[in-house]
């Protein structure tokens, strides 16, 4: 049948972004009432919709005009089942990230931000207890410290205040970095276990035993110490 003579023709290009995806379907549609689209293109959701919209294109040319399905794509992916929509049962998350994208769809919910909060704390115990309460532990140290120093004054009680915070953030980060060798030594695991390896694994140990995390659990012995140290020792008090 070929394009509709009595509309005019227009080069499409889409650009990429969450917020631009989510415009696109209805736009196109609206668009589509006026011009035939000839030369489509986009990147990242910008090309997603490039090739939907080249497809309904392709339909109107013809004669199967698709662009009101295209409009009504919005509603269609925000429909819920089993308390997800279609639009995130189609994105799910290899083994190894499922904990990851959880916690990260916890974040997305549509609800006050205190229970937007209590439900990204209560996804972080379910998923990563042993390091949430690790991280607990660490932040109510130099909290406890500071109420144990509240017989200083003066820049006694600064210094330590201000090394009880540069504490706080190392010990943060040094737990980080053990978690990640931790992470890593268990998925590779899974993997092994997955390709019918469940034999002792000189690959695990190495890992395990790694110079890299001796050193980190080392200097997170150190920082606690130091902590204990500060918490005790009050100079002038």
């Amino acid at each position: 049948m070929g394009r509709n003579p009595e509309k005019l023709e227009c080069d499409l290009v889409m650009r990429g972004g969450i917020t631009s995806g989510i415009v696109y379907p209805r736009a196109i549609a609206k668009l589509a009432e006026t011009y035939d689209f000839r030369s489509i293109g986009g990147t990242s959701a910008g090309a997603i919709a490039a090739a939907a919209t080249a497809a309904a294109q392709l339909g109107a040319n013809n004669g199967d005009d698709r662009f009101q399905t295209i409009y009504e794509l919005p509603k269609k992916l925000a429909e819920l089942k089993d308390g997800k929509s279609t639009l995130e049962r189609l994105f799910q998350p290899q083994p190894g990230t499922s904990r990851l994208f959880s916690l990260l769809m916890s974040g997305l919910e549509r609800e006050g931000k205190l229970k937007k909060i209590l439900r990204i704390v209560t996804t972080g115990l379910a998923n990563y207890w042993c390091y949430s309460i690790a991280g607990a532990a660490v932040t109510l140290i130099p909290l406890l410290w500071v109420a144990s120093a509240s017989g200083l004054s003066g820049l006694p009680r600064a210094v330590l205040i201000i090394a009880a915070l540069i504490l706080w953030f190392v010990a943060g980060e040094v737990g980080r970095r053990v978690g990640s060798i931790y992470d890593g030594t268990r998925e590779r695991a899974k993997e092994l276990v997955r390709e019918g390896n469940d034999a002792p694994s000189p690959e695990l140990t190495a890992m395990l035993r790694s110079q890299r995390g001796a050193m980190l659990h080392g200097l997170l012995v150190l920082v606690t110490l130091v902590f204990l140290v500060v918490m005790i020792y009050k100079p002038g008090a």
